[in-house]
């Protein structure tokens, strides 16, 4: 946790090699490696490196990775390890701040397209409230804030299991203000109003 809190590729590296040095043994082919520790605990450990890898996209795809193919390839109980909504959520967060980053606009488009099918095509042990959160970050940093309304709209529905924070208004609201939209401001007053909908229910 403290390397992970530095959130720097080196700190990164040095947390993933103390889980390496404690949390695995392999032989000396690499095969047959074993995890010492239970699914929580592992589960942990691989969200707490998705977390210190949060700068850097390429590494946090590859553990996100290496977590669903451990989900998919433990039926004989090694490894044991399940992906949860704190995984997809700290990986779409690092997606989201990659897009903000990213100046072509045909690539923002396309990493928030990404981010959208993950979220579709993932089940509800996977997503929560913030993981819609950091999607909805990813429609605004890509300047396509109509397709983040879209999802909010969504959220907001009566029968969906993920409603709006303040968070999801907010991030869908500094998204029209970066927007140059001339009817930004009147977009902004129209979330304003249905967030205090939202919550006077």
């Amino acid at each position: 946790n403290f390397y992970a809190s530095l959130q720097a590729d080196s700190s990164a590296r040095q947390a993933e090699q103390l889980w390496l040095q404690f949390g695995n043994t392999a032989d000396n082919n690499n095969n047959n490696k074993q995890n010492c520790f239970d699914e929580e605990t592992t589960t942990v450990a691989y969200n707490t490196l998705l977390k210190a890898w949060k700068g850097n996209l390429v590494q946090s795809e590859r553990i996100l990775q290496e977590m669903m193919d451990k989900e998919d390839n433990n039926d004989d109980g090694s490894n044991k390890i399940k992906a949860n909504a704190l995984s997809y959520t700290t990986y779409l967060s690092t997606l989201a701040r990659a897009i903000s980053r990213n100046p072509n606009t045909a690539q923002k488009k396309e990493m928030a397209i990404k981010a959208q099918q993950i979220l579709d095509n993932s089940n509800n042990d996977h997503v929560n409230t913030w993981t819609y959160n950091s999607v909805l970050h990813c429609w605004s940093a890509a300047g396509d804030v109509q397709r983040a309304e879209q999802l909010l709209a969504k959220m907001e529905t009566a029968n969906n299991e993920y409603p709006p924070t303040i968070s999801s208004y907010t991030t869908v609201m500094n998204g029209w203000a970066k927007s140059g939209n001339e009817q930004a401001l009147e977009k902004m007053q129209t979330l304003f109003d249905r967030a205090a909908l939202h919550y006077a229910k």
